[in-house]
């Protein structure tokens, strides 16, 4: 199909796939005039907060935080003449254009690159890319388990849900709710602006490359005027707002709740609330609701583990990656299977990030270690609220004996609720396993940090520390 006029996608379902993903993406890129504007809403394309395309472009290296990213750090100090002021960090990276194409013609602006094989990018045609996945396809090989190291057997629990009553009236701890409003009313037009990837071509001759970054929208935000919106209405579509959310049930006593919540959102904006909200109400309301949400999952009960039902062996078949690469120490590749292991139970291996890949690193050259393993969704599923499995990044046997389940996080995720969370699941599920029978074997939970890794140097006893073992 050849439509052009794509300004927004907002998908309603799940895509299972990058291909799928980077196909759509690059319809959307179609510039509808055949050429640029220089109109802001005109030469850009919206993605409305979707993972797939959010993992897609980290992929190809181009951003480093997400399109409305609420983990984005947010630092805030007093000048010299005591006034509050925020400040972000963006750092804009450099990528070569290959040889004979031009960035414009793929409406870069928004997004769609796909790393080529030096780290960079590549601005192509949606069919191009669709031919070199389906040769990569082709060229994928099966991956087993390798026979020559022992078998991993996995330990699966009795995991069952316990309901949770959660009531605004359990929210008692306002200063989240103040916190968010002063940190809108510093800077709204910042704090909730949209996000563009923005593609540069500068140098000359064989030194032209493409510089991206992720910018701020050139045209100002839309917004309705904060004169046609009194406060008061603009407080009770917050209210409302409250009561909506999916995470709340429909009692009567909940109206007051959320009024409570609201209005500590109302004290942190101060004298700047009804022009924020008058001018941005949606998106503040979208803030507000995913607030409530982290205090859900706060207070959520935790799931109780029964017994172990049964010790599974690993034993899946993997499909490896198309392009592989021995150098394992060198610039990193989300997309590259790393060969070349000693303990790795899989001959091919690819990580999210190359913090991953330095673990495994210390990992496979720890003479105490036996084996291990990166662990792929569904190999070990830990149920940490309802409904939501956590599945953890490693797994290393000691030759010693101890099994260790082993996650790698970003310092600034460390001490998040959600990572936390996951953690504590993980600790009681290897407390659980280590106690059964049926298991024999000592199983521990560390979670490590990027600095823990960086610090340690290769040192498996090093990260047994950091992570307080």
């Amino acid at each position: 199909m050849g439509v052009k006029n794509v300004y927004v996608i907002a998908s309603m379902r799940a895509l299972v796939s990058d291909m799928l993903s980077e196909q759509t993406l690059g319809r959307g890129l179609r510039l509808p005039f055949g050429v640029y504007t220089n109109w802001e809403l005109l030469d850009t394309l919206e993605v409305l907060a979707h993972e797939r395309y959010d993992a897609l472009l980290k992929k190809a290296g181009v951003i480093n935080e997400g399109f409305i990213d609420h983990r984005t750090v947010v630092v805030t100090r007093r000048n010299a003449k005591g006034e509050e002021v925020k400040t972000t960090t963006e750092v804009p990276v450099e990528l070569p254009v290959s040889s004979g194409e031009s960035p414009d013609s793929a409406g870069t602006d928004s997004g769609g690159a796909e790393g080529t094989g030096t780290g960079g990018v590549r601005v192509g045609a949606v069919e191009d890319r669709q031919r070199e996945v389906e040769a990569e396809v082709e060229a994928a090989v099966e991956l087993r388990p390798r026979t020559d190291l022992p078998a991993l057997e996995i330990p699966h629990l009795v995991m069952t849900p316990v309901e949770s009553h959660f009531r605004l009236a359990d929210v008692t701890d306002l200063a989240a709710f103040r916190e968010l409003g002063r940190r809108l009313a510093l800077d709204p037009s910042d704090e909730l602006v949209r996000k563009r990837i923005g593609a540069h071509v500068v140098g000359s001759g064989s030194n032209r490359r493409t510089q991206l970054s992720p910018e701020d929208m050139i045209d100002a935000p839309i917004r309705s005027e904060g004169t046609q919106v009194s406060l008061a209405e603009s407080r009770q579509r917050l209210i409302d707002a409250v009561r909506e959310a999916p995470v709340v049930q429909a009692r009567s006593g909940e109206a007051r709740g959320a009024t409570r919540l609201v209005d500590a959102l109302i004290e942190g904006l101060g004298s700047e609330a009804e022009a924020v909200l008058g001018g941005y109400g949606g998106r503040v309301a979208g803030r507000l609701v995913s607030e409530v949400i982290s205090e859900h999952r706060r207070f959520t009960s935790r799931p109780r583990f029964d017994e172990v039902v049964e010790l599974a062996t690993l034993d899946k078949t993997r499909s490896g990656r198309a392009e592989t690469s021995t150098d394992r120490i060198g610039d990193f590749k989300r997309s590259v299977g790393y060969t070349g292991w000693q303990r790795s139970i899989y001959a091919q291996v690819w990580f999210d990030s190359r913090t991953e890949r330095d673990l495994a690193n210390a990992l496979d050259a720890e003479s105490s270690i036996s084996f291990w393993v990166r662990l792929h969704t569904g190999d070990l599923p830990i149920l940490w609220q309802t409904g939501r499995d956590y599945n953890p990044d490693f797994i290393a046997v000691e030759t010693a004996g101890d099994h260790w389940v082993v996650e790698v996080k970003a310092d600034r995720d460390m001490g998040t609720d959600v990572v936390q969370g996951k953690r504590e699941a993980a600790l009681r599920w290897s407390n659980h396993v280590s106690d059964s029978p049926e298991v024999g074997v000592v199983w521990r939970y560390l979670l490590l940090s990027e600095t823990d890794i960086r610090e340690a140097r290769g040192s498996w006893a090093a990260l047994r520390r950091a992570g307080g073992y």
